[in-house]
């Protein structure tokens, strides 16, 4: 049986973990331009034995802010690979497919509160708009401090998401530690998820719960270039076994 599995991503940016981040809108900065990628090191099942392949995603994503409180994003343009057997098996093929965007919107309702939602749509397979749509509703909460101690930041956040066979639930979090003068950050999430099957198959299941622990650095160069790197680890609960992964994830953001 092919196996779905929601265990985020954070994340990255993964579309997964679709909204920018998980801090308010910046008061400083006019947009950004973040170029990410991400690979998947490891997905197993507890009673199947694992088939090796390579999955990585390379993409580019872009945002503007208005009046310092609204803030529109088009996230994951880029491109997919794929291949069965792993990167380095010469008797398979590599199937490229691009990437469906997110389209956001982000309103900053007071400094540290703000709400969005999100559209994802297969812009390039108009044919498959009944099959990989969706859309996500949330809240943040979090701050940014600008001198700060120990802690340099945090964020949390709860959202609906919801496609043509599942809907989901999830709280998220993550706090950034400051290591060296708010130029490098300790980076430090989690999130949960109550998932549920909008359309039954035979063909694949989605885990009932799913969750995610993550850790990174950010390495601020200055106020308008920054470098992000993490590893996250994936959990899914089926119905008769469970699965693991784990992705590491980069990227680099350019404000102006």
């Amino acid at each position: 049986m092919i196996k779905k599995v929601f265990a985020t991503l954070a994340l990255v940016a993964s579309a997964s973990f679709a909204q920018w981040d998980l801090y308010p809108v910046p008061q400083d900065v006019n947009g950004s331009v973040k170029v990410s990628t991400g690979m998947k090191l490891f997905r197993e099942f507890s009673n199947m034995p694992a088939k090796e392949s390579h999955d990585s995603h390379y993409g580019v994503s872009f945002r503007y802010i208005f009046n310092k409180s609204l803030e529109l994003s088009i996230e994951g343009l880029g491109v997919s690979l794929y291949k069965a057997g792993g990167l380095f098996d010469p008797d398979a093929e590599m199937d490229v497919s691009l990437s469906a965007p997110v389209l956001e919107a982000r309103y900053q309702v007071i400094p540290m509160l703000s709400v969005f939602a999100e559209v994802g749509l297969p812009f390039w397979e108009p044919s498959r708009f009944q099959y990989d749509y969706n859309a996500e509703l949330g809240v943040q909460f979090g701050k940014v401090y600008e001198n700060p101690n120990i802690i340099s930041k945090f964020g949390v956040a709860a959202k609906g998401y919801i496609d043509y066979d599942m809907a989901e639930l999830m709280a998220l979090g993550e706090v950034g530690f400051n290591l060296i003068d708010n130029r490098l950050n300790l980076l430090a999430g989690a999130s949960i998820a109550r998932n549920w099957a909008l359309e039954e198959s035979d063909d694949y299941e989605i885990a009932k719960f799913s969750g995610a622990a993550w850790l990174g650095l950010e390495a601020i160069f200055n106020k308008n270039v920054s470098l992000v790197g993490n590893f996250t680890a994936g959990f899914g609960k089926f119905k008769h076994e469970n699965s693991f992964s784990g992705h590491v994830n980069a990227s680099v953001q350019f404000n102006f």
